[in-house]
């Protein structure tokens, strides 16, 4: 408990691992959004970066005293890798709702959104009462968290990449364009052009959303610290306050569904 790394203990990382992961993404993502919208490889983007993370979800079953500096620099890259792999799963969406229509496709989502809550919720139920039952500790624990997750997980990524389907570009290069620089366009113009036009609207309305989640996520990686160190919880009961957490956004996505 008292061994440290960069100054900081191990349960103290889960804040600088965000920090790393957000930094990587946005350095990285406008390169890799390119990639996903001007080639027919968003498809293989998907598929290489879901290998890539689930290889680093199945190393990290091994997490334990002795190994957790490396699980948190691989934590660090999984990150970005999960950024990336949603990133390419996202890019089908639009053509889902144009195709479907987009009061379907807000049904939808939320029916989405409360599936994948309630998931959680019963994923959290089953780890909670494995580590109670057989009064595990909390590297016990994890381990056997990650191994479920790593099973349920891998399962749903095969079939989602399996039934999505390769596309084509939605856009073409210019001649004098480079995928290392068009994403990075594309957000500037994109940015500016809803500033210019939507300010006081579309635009407020995205500035907010830019605050709302790095307040949220910033919540949730700082309170695994407060909770750890300061009010001293088991990992166990730090999967009981977010399974109630989980719980209470499933009224929200149905709500969400109705605005």
């Amino acid at each position: 408990d008292h061994e440290e790394m960069f100054g900081l203990k191990p349960s103290s990382l889960v804040t600088a691992i965000g920090t790393v992961s957000g930094i990587l993404s946005a350095l990285i993502l406008p390169f890799m959004g390119a990639v996903v919208d001007s080639t027919p490889y968003r498809r293989r983007v998907g598929i290489i970066f879901t290998i890539i993370l689930v290889s680093i979800q199945t190393v990290q079953i091994a997490s334990t005293e002795h190994t957790w500096r490396y699980m948190a620099i691989l934590q660090a890259i999984n990150g970005f890798v999960f950024q990336v792999m949603m990133l390419a799963a996202y890019s089908y969406l639009p053509e889902m709702a144009r195709e479907i229509g987009e009061r379907r496709m807000t049904k939808y989502s939320s029916k989405f959104f409360m599936m994948m809550f309630a998931l959680e919720s019963i994923y959290l139920i089953v780890v909670i009462g494995i580590s109670l039952h057989f009064e595990m500790n909390d590297i016990a624990t994890s381990q056997v968290a990650q191994s479920i997750n790593l099973l349920l997980a891998g399962s749903c990524y095969y079939y989602g990449w399996k039934f999505f389907t390769p596309k084509k570009g939605n856009r073409k290069l210019s001649a004098n364009s480079s995928l290392f620089v068009s994403g990075f366009l594309q957000v500037f113009k994109t940015a500016s052009g809803i500033w210019r036009h939507y300010r006081s609207s579309l635009g407020w309305y995205l500035s907010a959303v830019v605050f709302a989640e790095a307040g949220a996520n910033a919540l949730t990686l700082v309170s695994v610290s407060y909770l750890k160190d300061a009010i001293e919880f088991s990992g166990t009961e730090i999967g009981i306050m977010f399974f109630i957490v989980i719980i209470s956004t499933i009224p929200g996505s149905a709500f969400g569904a109705l605005v």
